[in-house]
């Protein structure tokens, strides 16, 4: 994907790839560097179509614009971002790595739960979003781990 005139919520352009090749030349962990090369990628111009699939996809559109990248290189630092380990109740953005603001949603038990009233209980938490008209959703929000109704060994809430 690349990008045209963004903004922390939008942007003018999005740019699909779909022929070419990206030629990765090294990429290591935090405090390394990712490198390598883009050659003969061509990337098109799409737009969001909410009616196109069961969901909304990408598709060709906007002016048509595209453009080839040949013999781009980038050789770029790889930044590291932890999260703040404390609850941040307005949130801290919106990107890996940013704390997720605190909001209320019901839980496959039915009851309202806040995300952060499990803030520094659990290592990790797993929030599963699911849709009415998504029926293998629907089940796998059904099961329940064996111990508890409100699995908070694993997190779950």
């Amino acid at each position: 994907m690349a990008f045209k005139n963004c903004t922390r919520t939008s942007c003018e352009k999005i740019f699909f790839a779909d022929t070419g090749a990206l030629i990765v030349k090294s990429v290591g962990g935090a405090g390394e560097r990712f490198a390598g090369t883009l050659n003969d990628v061509i990337f098109h111009e799409v737009v969001w179509d909410s009616d196109a699939g069961e969901a909304g996809d990408y598709v060709p559109g906007g002016s048509g614009d595209s453009f080839c990248a040949h013999g781009l290189t980038f050789d770029q630092p790889i930044v590291e971002k932890v999260a703040d380990p404390a609850c941040v109740a307005a949130g801290s953005g919106s990107l890996l790595g940013d704390n997720i603001g605190d909001f209320s949603l019901q839980n496959c038990n039915g009851d309202m739960v806040t995300l952060h009233s499990r803030c520094g209980g659990v290592k990790a938490l797993r929030i599963m979003l699911i849709s009415g008209w998504c029926t293998a959703c629907a089940l796998s929000c059904r099961w329940r781990p064996p111990t508890t109704r409100t699995a908070a060994p694993w997190g779950w809430i």
